[in-house]
């Protein structure tokens, strides 16, 4: 029959055996530890890279192309949103009126076939 547990109740363990159970856990320690640190410095890099990317390009510049042969652009880098939006509605301006010419000379030629 199996012995009943009490206040009185004795076990019987070696040093041995406490030695390992001690050993045991503190490798389990050690482990858990350094696996929390290991987490931990990625997460730190990973925020370093995230506040990096968060800085380039600066809200409200956006990301434009440069024409290093142009002085006027030399000075201010990246453009303004006003500076781009000048250039932006030049260009749209100069195709407009592409289209337009483009358009008077195929009139020009209907009229001359006929």
């Amino acid at each position: 029959m199996a012995k009943e547990l009490s206040e009185d109740s004795k076990f019987q363990v070696s040093a041995k055996t406490l030695i390992g159970i001690a050993v045991g856990i503190a490798t389990v320690i050690s482990a858990y530890f350094g696996l929390m640190g290991s987490i931990n410095s990625k997460f730190v890099d990973l925020e370093d890279k995230v506040e990096d990317a968060l800085e380039e390009p600066k809200p409200g510049t956006g990301t434009y192309t440069i024409d290093m042969g142009d002085p006027a652009a030399s000075q201010t880098w990246p453009p303004t949103r006003m500076e781009f939006n000048m250039k932006d509605e030049m260009a749209r301006q100069k195709i407009d009126n592409i289209i337009k010419e483009l358009d008077e000379l195929k009139e020009e030629i209907k009229d001359l076939k006929k």
